[in-house]
Parts: structure tokens; sequence; C-alpha cells
């Protein structure tokens, strides 16, 4: 075992400038969600170097499996495809304004890393089980127009990556999977980890009110103010947020994306919509059920007609505890026996949700970043940190897995070959 982890991470060490090389070329090549053709084919040649044979999913989206000795359980490794919404950034696309900001690059270096790594060092072929990579497209949820456009022409029926090859049957072989994703810290302490338990899912609740326009200063009397409805709403979502039990994690915002067009013009139409965070499906179900009470209660007391979109985002991300056990145990070696960080439960939101509420799923936040997430300041300042640990902690979890007759990775898997 310890044999066959030196050698993979070994691998990595000689081949460290490659794979340097390659997260800086990603860094620089950002691409928002399900546009990333660029680097989802420079993910199917990499793939296709290793003699590796890949599929397309969810017009983005490649999936590439290795068989090692045996088959008797699947551990996938993910990667996303996609970047943010962020002009401001000195590596932001001048046409789309996405950057990486957000460091999805580096998840890729680590899947393709982890994958050369395993396959060339001769590591994978003496495991007894199979080794999936991803790179799955639109994780952020952006570009609305363009998503629900996909979703209109039937080119997707889910608007996040995960989701929709969740649909596709994509992940019906795989019996669990680990992840990573950027830890960013203005300190000099960047060879640090922290494992996320927990985070919250969310949806949205779009509320069109619509009223009677007509002019504000000759016969404001005979309208009805869909604005006003739209205010009253607010006010009350605003009173509702000391009935949040603290345990469910509840985060309420909105916007209004419709409000009016002129000042002398008394608003006909008011469209508000709210997002809801918390920690389990039930929690949003219970707010979601308030926030509708504080919209109705707008509407009639203006005398407005109401209506009610429901869309939904993401569920609740639930890690494994024994997939967590194993990720923990070695990173710390990786890393020095350095404690990794566990966050029993964040505000964030991610589709990696859906994927837990399906399979055993471990994500680990690496450093070597510095920088506001989803901000213009995100770099990278410890190349090392951010694009080879990552890889070599995964490598060295997929040989505790995938040995003895996979027997770590049984104890784990839902579904056992």
């Amino acid at each position: 075992m310890k044999k066959l982890k030196e050698k993979a991470i070994g691998y990595l060490e000689q081949h460290s400038q490659k794979f340097i090389d390659l997260g800086n070329k990603l860094f620089r090549t950002p691409e928002l969600g399900f546009r990333e053709h660029k680097t989802s084919q420079l993910v199917e040649d990499f793939f296709k170097e290793l003699g590796l044979k890949t599929e397309k999913y969810a017009l983005t989206g490649v999936k590439s499996r290795f068989q090692g000795k045996n088959s008797y359980a699947s551990v996938g490794v993910l990667g996303e495809l996609d970047a943010i919404y962020c002009p401001e950034h000195p590596l932001a696309d001048k046409e789309t304004g996405a950057a990486h900001a957000c460091g999805h690059h580096m998840q890729l270096v680590a899947v393709l890393a982890a994958a050369e790594a395993l396959v060339k060092s001769g590591v994978g072929s003496q495991l007894d089980g199979d080794m999936i990579f991803f790179a799955v497209p639109a994780e952020e949820h952006l570009e609305f127009n363009f998503r629900n456009h996909l979703l209109e022409t039937r080119q997707v029926e889910f608007s996040s990556g995960k989701q929709e090859m969740l649909r596709l049957g994509c992940f019906d072989d795989v019996d669990m999977a680990l992840t990573t994703h950027a830890l960013s810290r203005d300190n000099e302490h960047q060879a640090e980890a922290i494992l996320c338990v927990s985070c919250n899912g969310y949806e949205i609740n779009r509320f069109r009110f619509i009223g009677q326009g007509g002019h504000a200063g000759l016969n404001p009397s005979r309208c009805v103010n869909a604005l006003n409805a739209a205010i009253l709403s607010i006010n009350g979502i605003q009173f509702l947020r000391d009935t949040f039990p603290e345990g469910d994690n509840i985060r309420v915002s909105f916007i209004l994306t419709e409000a009016g067009k002129v000042l002398n013009i008394v608003p006909e139409e008011a469209v508000l919509e709210v997002q809801i965070r918390g920690r389990t499906i039930k929690a949003i179900k219970n707010v979601r059920e308030k926030i509708i009470r504080a919209a109705q209660g707008g509407a009639n007391t203006i005398g407005c007609k109401l209506e009610i979109e429901r869309i939904p985002g993401y569920k609740p991300y639930e890690s494994d505890p024994l997939l967590n056990k194993v990720y923990t145990l070695n990173a710390e070696r990786v890393l020095v026996n350095q404690k990794v960080k566990h966050q029993e439960h964040g505000y964030q939101c991610t589709d990696l949700g859906d994927l837990s509420q399906k399979l055993p799923i471990s994500q680990l936040c690496l450093g070597g970043f510095a920088g506001d997430l989803h901000s213009k300041d995100f770099r990278v300042i410890d190349e090392y940190a951010a694009y080879i640990i990552p890889a070599q902690i995964i490598c060295a979890t997929v040989c505790d897995l995938l040995v003895n007759g996979a027997e770590l990775a049984k104890a784990v898997g839902k579904r056992l070959i």
C-alpha cells in the first residue's frame, strides 16, 4: 500500500512542472457554464493521450474510465469546467467577462494529474477497482437567459451540470466520489486544508404582481400599484426572519427584477425574486410557505393578481463520514501531519448537493490561493500547493479505497459490485 502511494505521489513530483503549466494555461482559459468548449476539448484530448476512452455528456461534460486489476468498486474523481462572470479580473476573457475567480481550474488539474499519475505510474492497474474521471460543466448558476434557452430548446433538462449528468445516468456506475475546491488564504500557511461536512441547498421563487397602470399625477386612485404590493411583500419577508429556526441555517435574499419603467406611470407589474437557502429540503419548504404567505398578503392588500413560479436550485450537500475520514487522513499525511479542519456546515450552495443525495461524496478545500473567491483579486500564489498537492491527496485516497479487494471502498459504497 505505502509503495503504491509513494509511486503515484513520486510521479506527480517528478512531473510537477507539467501540471503547473497546465494549471496556468487553464487559469487563462475561462469559459462560462455549458459553453466550456475549449476546456472540454483539452480534457478529452488529455484522456485520449492516456489511452482512455471518453464520453461526452451535457453539452461539454467529459467522462473517462480506467479499469483496475479487478472491478470490485468504483471511485469517481470530479472537477468542474466552468468559470464565473468577473470582468474586472486581470485574466478575464475580454469578450465574455469569464474568469476562473473561483478556482475551478485547479479542480481540473487535480483530476487530470491524478489520472495520469495513476495510469502512467502503473499504480491504477494494481488496484482492485475502477477509477472514473469527470469534467463537469455549469456548476455556477449564471446566465439565466442562456440557461432558459437551453431548457426551452431541450438541449438540457436541468440548468446545472451535475443535475443534467445525473439525469443522463453518468453516475450510475460510480460508487463514491472525491472532489476538491480552492481555499483562499492571505497568509503564509498555504499548505492547509478544510473539509466541508455539509452545506445549504437553495431554491428560487419568482412572484409576479399584476396591477393596473395609469398616470401617477392625474389618476393614481384608479390604479393598482404593483410595486407597492412587492414592497409590502418584502416588508413581510423581513418581519419573518425571526421565525426561522437557527438550526435550519436559513438565508433569504431577494431582488426586484421589474418595478416599473418611468416615474410618472404607476407600475402595472412588479417581479420579486426570492432565494431561500437552508440546511434541509424540509427547512427550505417551511420557509417557502411563509414567503408565499407574505407575497399573497402584499398582493391582497393592494389588490394585485399574483403569479408564483418556483425554480428548483441545488439540494443540500451531505458528505459521507467514512469517506471524509479516509480523505482527511491522506491529506494530513501529504501535508506533513497538519490537521485538516472540518467545517461542520456552510451557507454556500453547490450542485454537488444533488450528487450527494445519490452517492457518498467528500470534498476537500485546499490552499495555494489568495484574494476573495469570486473577486478580481483571486489569484494563485503557491503553484505547487494549488496544482500538485490536491492530486497527490486524491491518488493516495484512491489507493486506500481500492487496495485489498477494494475492502474500504465496499465499506463506503452504497452500491457494491
